[in-house]
């Protein structure tokens, strides 16, 4: 009964934080659109999509890996310092080497650097994004507190947003008003860690810090390799088309990570229960997982039709004008919301049981496969081959999950959570 009141109370926290990331778009990006051109909007987020591939680099699988040690041990101070330190340490060392490979590209290509002002603002992100210590409250089960970091940043953000960006040649600085508001909140957020958790800083030896990226080297290759296989539509998109046709995917690509937000509040909260149910029994981890599919079902089916059907409304709702190309590519990739929902089975199973290397092969084909259709179809139908891309590769990917725990890991296999009658 607690676990359940606990589940509930996690996911409020998270739907009141999604809502956040719905609304507050609401408000930045009409405002944006009404005061920079639609071609630096697609620098913008072009850069945003640059700076996501180290935000990845950083992280090095450790939002999976820290919340699942953290999950384990919860309850034993000393250990969670070790984890603690041993990851913001790493970190750092992974920042400071991504920042340097960061400024040789800016300088070099030609593209980036007659923007250098715009890119290298924009790596405050990294920064930003290192120091929040989601993964630790996701760990412990206070999603009440990632969900108050969440907001407030973006509260933060849209402050900036609104006293600072007042004419066209200020869209060089939105990247890094974001990037700073992510900090702030992450130095309150560790600054509590230490004194409310007494979570306590253990400075790791060097060799500590090279086994750990030995250790996390199979989930990073997993974890980038799904962040390519989802998010290079706009690098790809933004190398070969025009900033026009990048600020119009860019506008829908904004638009789905709200939508597709309910898909990322689910996995958050569940993670840590599917973790201990998998300890503890698969047949219960399975009747759990049936329990989601069927919410996911109720919740996602009715959300992707709506959608469908509104998004001339959508789009404009967001962007603060009617634009028909990024309507019409919304309904293309509508149903990628649902197809997030239905892999959280597969995906959470294979992190449970620690099937590294299975889940690493998938991640790496479904990144290659994203990559090669990105360039065939870009190529030929600019911003709609991005959009055809993006819906095929999330396909792709989410049946690889179920059939290679069928046929590698048939004692794990998920397919029964479709068996709604059981």
């Amino acid at each position: 009964m607690f676990r359940s009141k606990l589940l509930l109370k996690n996911f409020t926290w998270l739907s009141i934080s999604q809502g956040a990331n719905f609304l507050i778009p609401l408000i930045i990006y009409p405002y944006l659109l009404r005061i920079i051109e639609i071609e630096e909007f697609g620098l913008v987020a072009f850069a945003q999509a640059v700076v996501s591939y180290f935000i990845h680099l950083v992280d090095y699988g450790f939002s999976i890996s820290a919340v699942r040690e953290v999950s384990l041990n919860r309850n034993n101070t000393n250990k969670i310092s070790k984890i603690f330190s041993k990851l913001y340490f790493t970190k750092i060392t992974l920042l400071l080497a991504s920042f340097l490979a960061f400024y040789l590209l800016v300088i070099f290509i030609p593209a980036w650097s007659n923007y250098s002002l715009l890119f290298l603002s924009s790596f405050s992100i990294v920064i930003g994004q290192m120091l929040l210590p989601t993964w630790f409250f996701q760990g412990i089960e206070r999603m009440s507190s990632v969900a108050l970091m969440n907001i407030i940043s973006k509260a933060l953000f849209t402050v900036f947003i609104i006293l600072f960006i007042n004419g066209s040649n200020d869209f060089m600085w939105v990247n890094f008003y974001l990037g700073a508001s992510q900090a702030l909140v992450g130095l309150i957020a560790i600054w509590i860690i230490l004194v409310k958790y007494g979570v306590k800083i253990i400075y790791p030896s060097s060799s500590l810090i090279i086994d750990q990226l030995k250790v996390n080297r199979s989930i990073f290759l997993s974890m980038f390799s799904t962040f390519i296989a989802g998010n290079s539509n706009l690098l790809i998109l933004g190398f070969i088309a025009d900033p026009i046709s990048t600020g119009y995917y860019a506008i829908v690509e904004k638009i789905l990570l709200a939508i597709r937000a309910p898909a990322v509040l689910l996995y958050q909260t569940i993670f840590p229960k599917v973790c201990l149910l998998a300890e503890k029994s698969f047949d219960q981890l399975i009747s759990f997982l049936q329990i989601i599919v069927r919410l996911s079902l109720i919740g996602f089916i009715p959300m992707w039709i709506v959608v469908y059907i509104f998004t001339d409304d959508i789009v404009q709702l967001f962007s603060g004008e009617y634009l028909k190309q990024s309507s019409h590519l919304l309904k293309i990739v509508s149903l990628i919301p649902l197809l997030a929902a239905l892999s959280i089975p597969a995906t959470q199973t294979m992190l449970a049981y620690n099937f590294k290397r299975s889940y690493a092969n998938i991640t790496i084909g479904g990144a290659i496969f994203n990559i090669t259709i990105n360039i065939i179809l870009v190529s030929a139908f600019s911003a709609y081959g991005s959009a055809f891309a993006a819906l095929t590769t999330e396909l792709f990917i989410t049946f690889m999950l179920f059939l290679n725990l069928r046929l590698f890991h048939r004692e794990h296999s998920v397919f029964g959570v479709f068996e709604l009658s059981r």
